[in-house]
């Protein structure tokens, strides 16, 4: 999984990169390496996680399918921090004026960067994303509570005496 999310990086880098002789969107580019750096932090945290485990004798074996589906799910994590970029809601086009760039323009595109720390972040902890988007959740789709005036019931204690008793 760590040779496949490097080599998806790399292969963003070639020039006039081509999919069936037809040009590949630079935004198609960015989604590429935002979720091949959420894998790389899945393949990261799941090295992380599993010596330091194995280290102080606390290794579940139930977990293992966990191990093995880090990477694949800080593959859909990038995805999801691509698009909440999209979406403006941080790392939009970050740029720093003033400064000389490579394409020349006097200006350094911060955002892509800063999209793909934290792509590669949210892959390594997953466990805080979850949680995060868990929150958020629960906070638009909250269970409506009840007027003040009404209670919820409460189940009564049944004792076998108020059992009917069947003649046997």
């Amino acid at each position: 999984m760590f040779g496949f999310c490097a080599a998806l990086i790399v292969l963003t880098y070639i020039n006039d990169l081509t999919v069936f002789a037809l040009p590949i969107a630079p935004e198609f580019v960015v989604l590429a390496r935002a979720v091949a750096w959420g894998g790389l932090g899945g393949v990261v945290g799941a090295m992380y996680n599993l010596p330091w485990f194995v280290q102080y004798r606390e290794f579940d074996p139930a977990y293992s399918m966990n191990y093995f589906s880090r990477p694949l799910q800080g593959l859909v994590i990038g995805g999801l921090v691509f698009l909440i970029s999209q979406a403006g809601i941080f790392a939009g086009n970050i740029i720093i004026p003033g400064v000389s760039g490579a394409n020349g323009s006097g200006e350094i595109p911060v955002g892509p960067v800063f999209l793909y720390v934290l792509a590669a972040l949210a892959g390594f902890k997953q466990e805080y994303v979850y949680e995060f988007l868990d929150n958020i959740l629960k906070s638009i789709f909250h269970l409506p509570g009840l007027p003040s005036a009404l209670t919820m019931p409460t189940p009564t204690a049944t004792t076998s005496s108020s059992l009917p008793m069947s003649d046997q």
